[in-house]
């Protein structure tokens, strides 16, 4: 009977720990590539950047300078902190037509936690829990 109570007791202890954290994760098409390193980076002109709680997504819209660049958004996660870098790259031996190009896109982030959290996109906190 008592080991009945011990294992219990153990069962409770181990069920109420808290469990390891999961590492945050961002659906990315737009994430670094293996290729970027032959390319020149440029701005990305972001004018929206929102946070949506209820689904965690990233709506990032604005405008590259050409339709050359592509479009990057690197993440990093730090103590608290998911930091977005939005920027491009261009070709620079690639002639191009100097007109804006705008983008308009989604990012879902997967394990976000309910609390304790800062998003910052190109340094500027959007969203702060």
């Amino acid at each position: 009977m008592k080991m009945i109570g011990i294992a219990l007791i153990i069962f409770l202890l181990v069920s109420c720990a808290p469990s390891p954290q999961q590492e945050i994760s961002v659906d990315n098409p737009y994430a670094p590539q293996e290729g970027d390193s032959g390319l020149t980076r440029a701005k990305a002109y972001v004018e929206i950047a929102d946070w949506s709680p209820a689904d965690n997504k990233l709506h990032l819209a604005g405008s590259l300078p050409t339709p050359c660049n592509q479009l990057r958004v690197s993440f990093t996660q730090a103590e608290g902190k998911l930091t977005f870098d939005v920027y491009s790259l261009t070709d620079p031996k690639q002639m191009c037509a100097e007109m804006i190009q705008p983008f308009d896109v989604f990012l879902a982030v997967k394990n976000m936690p309910v609390k304790g959290i800062s998003i910052l996109v190109n340094g500027e906190v959007i969203f702060s829990q």
